[in-house]
């Protein structure tokens, strides 16, 4: 179920393939004992329009948010923040190090009753 979706702003220094940032943010997510790794969807949105702060050219961000069911531990969630931050800082170092550069990570916890899903490759069953 966790769905992660990564936003940056187009003046990132790093010209990122996204996949192996997804693929270590699955295996951490993963590692917590909580989250089966076919489960985890992943995707990145660029903005070419943005501003942070008072709208400084060299000033960028990179935002994740995660989106699980409701019910986790507060440790589950803090855990899972950590890691992804430190996947984020270590993904824009070059920006980190030569930008005004804003990282963040918002765990989100989505209501099982509102949360609805099918899987095209086993049997059809709706989840709530």
């Amino acid at each position: 179920m966790p769905h992660v979706t990564i936003e940056y702003s187009r003046n990132v220094i790093e010209e990122l393939d996204f996949h192996p940032i997804f693929i270590r943010i699955h295996e951490a997510l993963h590692s917590l004992g909580t989250f089966a790794i076919e489960d985890i969807k992943s995707r990145a949105i660029c903005y070419d329009r943005h501003a942070v702060g008072a709208g400084r050219p060299q000033s960028a961000f990179a935002h994740v948010q995660l989106s699980i069911l409701e019910g986790r531990p507060a440790e589950i969630r803090t855990a899972a923040g950590q890691a992804i931050l430190e996947i984020l800082r270590e993904s824009f170092h070059r920006s980190w190090e030569e930008l005004q550069m804003n990282l963040s990570v918002e765990v989100r916890e989505m209501k099982r009753d509102s949360f609805f899903r099918a899987d095209s490759d086993g049997p059809t069953q709706l989840e709530a």
